[in-house]
């Protein structure tokens, strides 16, 4: 069960960090500011390291509500 919470966060990191890239692609002259999402992104990477399910189960919902 750890590890499909993991992988299921990780894919919306994933996701996510992709989502950032491809609106920085599209709006090349736009000041976008991704820094809440950066700091959401952080914790969940940390919380797939340290293997900290409580962490994981607690971000994924936030993760999935991310657009």
């Amino acid at each position: 069960m750890m590890s499909d919470i993991a992988q299921e966060v990780q894919e919306q990191v994933a996701r996510i960090r992709e989502m950032m890239t491809e609106t920085t692609v599209m709006f090349p002259n736009r000041n976008i500011n991704f820094s809440i999402y950066n700091i959401i992104l952080n914790r969940a990477e940390k919380a797939i390291r340290e293997q900290d399910a409580v962490s994981l189960v607690k971000l994924l919902p936030e993760l999935q509500g991310m657009d």
